[in-house]
This record gives C-alpha cells, structure tokens and sequence, in this order.
C-alpha cells in the first residue's frame, strides 16, 4: 500500500483493536531530512498530540540515523523539536 502525506490508514495493535490514524511526512528540499509523524484523527498540524520520527542520511543504507520526539508534539514545529 502506497501512503501520501496527510493520508489516514489502519493499524492493528497486540490486542488486535483497529486504530485510525493521519500519517504526515515531509522530505527536506535536500533530501537529507525525512520527518514522519502520525496522530488521531482531527489533529490539526498545529495543535498537540503528534508523534514524531526525524530521519536523517535516508540516502545512504545503513549510515541513516532514526530519532523520535516526545508524544504530544505540533507537526508544524517538527524541524525545531528535540529528538532522541
């Protein structure tokens, strides 16, 4: 299945409850930097409650690097967040 930004899709977690979730990405004019983040349904990208993965180097196999912010963040502040 092919996903583009701001596209809802179906996840089954352990328990096998269906969960609807918005996946949001966006790739940096470079190319270095992909940002990937998924929320409930409703969450606007400039309000809380967004899960966020910073993808850096996704270019080079086994050299990128993968980081996540806290739960809870804006989209919109993706490329100033903290990442871990």
């Amino acid at each position: 299945m092919q996903l583009k930004s701001g596209d809802k899709y179906l996840s089954v977690n352990g328990r096998d409850e269906v969960r609807q979730l918005i996946l949001n990405w966006e790739v940096d004019a470079a190319g270095l930097t992909i940002y990937k983040g998924v929320a409930a349904p409703g969450t606007a990208n400039d309000a809380a409650g967004w899960l966020i993965e910073k993808i850096t180097n996704p270019a080079s196999p086994g050299v990128g690097t993968i980081r996540l912010s806290a739960e809870n963040q804006v989209w919109d502040d993706r490329a100033s967040l903290t990442y871990t």
